[in-house]
């Protein structure tokens, strides 16, 4: 039977560490961690998110907003990654895409009534949590991609995290509509928030800190 180190020694060669196989497992977990902080079933689902939003634009409009937020914020982490380090990034993103998230389910878990005054709430905490997510959960994969890897295994790596990161998008986005449904659309942003918490465990416990660090170092620590 075919397993994970099967498929890392045809791809990569036999003489794969234990440092590097802890790593890529350390990889694939963030990518799952990343997509079940809740961005892919946000981005999906935004138009109808939004479709209470008031202030003169549309859903559609709304959405676009959102989306070129979160865009410019990509490029923005790119210099907070260096200056301020990947590990302070990331707790402060996953604390933050937690709170948010909190917020955003008390909104949809109040009364028609009395979010009637407050329709422009989703659409300010949705975008907050972009613009976190884009400070430091999302961009991180790809930056300990490479820097945690030898050149041999980046590639099995590189493919072993995007299939992860598609399988979990796929859960995350069909289970936004299906406890839409059953429970009401304030339960996903709890879940949300509750896997942004373990997230933020997971990073504090697990995350290291790569800002200048050469591989050798990292596979030292990890061994």
């Amino acid at each position: 039977m075919l397993n994970l180190g099967h498929l890392i020694e045809f791809s990569a060669g036999p003489y794969v560490s234990y440092s590097s196989l802890g790593w890529l497992s350390f990889a694939v977990t963030v990518a799952v961690a990343q997509r079940f902080t809740g961005m892919s079933a946000v981005v999906a689902y935004a138009a109808t998110t939004f479709a209470s939003t008031k202030g003169g634009l549309s859903s559609d409009q709304y959405t676009i907003v959102f989306g070129a937020i979160g865009f410019f914020f990509t490029f923005v982490s790119t210099v907070l990654l260096d200056r301020l380090g990947r590990r302070p990034l990331m707790l402060a993103s996953c604390s933050g895409c937690a709170i948010f998230h909190i917020i955003t389910g008390v909104y949809f878990s109040l009364s028609f009534e009395s979010r009637e005054s407050l329709t422009w709430l989703p659409f300010l905490t949705i975008s907050i949590f972009s613009v976190l997510y884009s400070l430091g959960i999302g961009p991180l994969l790809n930056t300990l991609q490479g820097e945690l890897f030898p050149p041999d295994l980046k590639g099995p790596a590189s493919s072993l995290t995007t299939i992860a990161h598609g399988v979990a998008s796929f859960i995350v986005t069909k289970l936004f509509q299906v406890i839409r449904e059953a429970w009401g659309i304030k339960w996903n942003f709890y879940v949300f928030a509750v896997f942004c918490l373990v997230s933020l465990v997971f990073a504090y416990f697990a995350v290291p800190e790569t800002k200048r660090k050469p591989l050798s170092e990292l596979q030292r620590a990890e061994g």
